[in-house]
């Protein structure tokens, strides 16, 4: 009993060491999760409302950088070689130039941005609505970092001048207006298709031929003006309707994805305030490893978040991120998964201590019963010492009276002599 009551009060000891241990640890974690708490609820300081300020100013850079689409970036900075044949690249160095420092008119602009985004909304709007060549029903194109930063870089390198160039697909709408808006550029450009019907009913078949004899045929063009025609373009239609080169083989197919910059144009300073809108759309044919293409919602969902979270940082107000949640809801799962095992410890190490407190008990029922056994035994001893004590009083006194009778009998025997 001495032994299991010694192995159950160490079995206790080594117990109460790991419950105490672990009660610590969930104080600590305790006050790591109240420290995160207060952090996420507390205003953001003087440094970290600057440094907000200073991802704002990158405009859509910063965004394309969170997002990791270096294709983008690239977009801004790296040059693209000349090619006769897709007419790419003859003014890199110009564009490289135009899109080097963010500038307050720069397309990039986070809110510039989000009006661009909208544009795309209605880009797919009027094209579902008005579909394409002979009412061919048209694709709803996608948004992705790629997409809208050629176009933003576009606008950045023709706000003042044209067609860039410098990426072709995606292939490139302007517009320029002294009084601007994303309807006007739309319906402007779809506008051509009553010029694109007339050229047809002339026997006109193709979109270069159109534009060839738009620009070079003298009397076409006089008959064209006389019957009220202004605007002899018909590219910006089969641009926006998928067939850049209608009918030709390389026609391009159904659109996947569309960018849209807007910004300030100083095409007619000083009389006049302007802008520029560019709108590229690309079949992604050939470029399936670009910046993720995302559905309209998807993209201005993401973009919004981001837009959002950066102007109330801004503000000084604390955003939690996601990131934030999922580190408070490890903290929070720790703290309950210690506050389960210290429980488990407690109810255990109240067990043992009952199991130490039953030992004790029954070890000292064991010693008081042996005591007890002792104090009998003692009891036992003294009456069989006190019952020795009269057997050999008694044997004295028998070995008296043998004696006694011996002498009496010797008496006797000689009075019968006698």
């Amino acid at each position: 009993l001495e032994q299991d009551l010694t192995e159950k009060e160490k079995a206790f000891d080594t117990k109460k060491i790991m419950a105490d241990k672990t009660s610590e640890e969930l104080k600590e974690k305790k006050t790591e999760l109240r420290k995160a708490k207060d952090k996420l609820s507390s205003p953001l300081s003087e440094e970290e409302k600057a440094e907000a300020r200073k991802q704002w100013e990158k405009g859509s850079v910063g965004f394309f950088e969170k997002n990791g689409s270096q294709d983008a970036l690239d977009v801004f900075t790296k040059d693209v070689p000349y090619d006769d044949f897709y007419e790419t690249g003859a003014n890199s160095a110009a564009y490289i130039e135009a899109n080097k420092t963010y500038t307050k008119d720069d397309s990039r602009d986070l809110d510039r941005m989000k009006a661009s985004i909208d544009a795309i909304e209605k880009l797919n709007k009027i094209r579902q609505e008005k579909g394409g060549i002979d009412g061919r029903k048209l694709s709803i194109v996608g948004i992705s970092d790629f997409e809208m930063a050629v176009a933003q870089a576009n606008a950045n390198y023709s706000q003042n001048r044209s067609h860039a160039k410098q990426y072709n697909p995606p292939f490139e709408n302007l517009y320029w207006s002294t009084d601007p808006s994303v309807d006007d550029a739309l319906e402007g450009w779809y506008s051509e298709e009553v010029l694109f019907n007339k050229l047809r009913e002339l026997g006109y078949k193709s979109r270069s031929e159109m534009t060839n004899a738009l620009n070079n045929d003298e009397y076409l063009i006089r008959d064209l003006k006389e019957a009220g025609f202004k605007n002899l373009q018909v590219g910006h239609y089969t641009n926006i309707v998928d067939h850049l080169m209608w009918p030709e083989e390389w026609s391009r197919r159904d659109s996947k994805a569309a960018g849209y910059a807007i910004r300030p144009s100083n095409l007619y300073k000083p009389m006049y305030e302007a802008e520029v809108h560019s709108l590229v759309l690309n079949d992604r044919e050939g470029q399936e490893d670009r910046s993720l293409v995302y559905s309209v919602e998807e993209y201005k969902e993401k973009f919004n978040k981001y837009y959002k979270d950066l102007k109330a940082r801004m503000e000084g107000k604390r955003v939690i991120t996601e990131k934030d949640k999922e580190s408070l809801q490890i903290l929070e799962n720790e703290v309950k998964r210690l506050e389960e095992k210290v429980k488990s410890l407690n109810d255990d190490l109240e067990n043992s201590r009952k199991e130490v407190e039953d030992a004790k008990l029954a070890l000292k029922n064991k010693t008081s019963e042996i005591q007890g056994l002792d104090d009998s035994i003692q009891e036992l001893e003294k009456d069989l010492g006190a019952k020795e004590a009269i057997k050999e009083e008694n044997s004295r006194s028998i070995k008296a009276l043998d004696q006694d009778i011996k002498e009496l009998e010797v008496k006797i025997a000689d009075y019968k002599k006698s």
